[in-house]
């Protein structure tokens, strides 16, 4: 596997000889795949807070639901 300052460097060497509208593509096809990696961190954190949530005690779980019981009532959405 090369460094990511190689692949940075192969990238800048390809694009030097392309037209605009294809370096537009690829300014689309960037925001894709940061987009796509910006989901994926979010799934990842996610599932690191069920996992973390699962591993609560009893009396931790207890006290939680206790502090947000009705907390739709005392903070409702408008």
């Amino acid at each position: 596997m090369l460094s990511s300052e190689h692949y940075k460097q192969l990238i800048i060497d390809g694009i030097h000889q392309l037209p605009p509208i294809a370096l537009m593509e690829i300014v689309d096809f960037i925001n894709f795949i940061k987009q796509k990696n910006t989901q994926i961190f979010s799934l990842d954190l996610s599932k690191n807070i069920i996992s973390e949530s699962q591993l609560m005690s009893e009396s931790e779980t207890s006290h939680l639901e206790e502090e947000f019981k009705d907390y739709a009532q005392r903070f409702p959405h408008n």
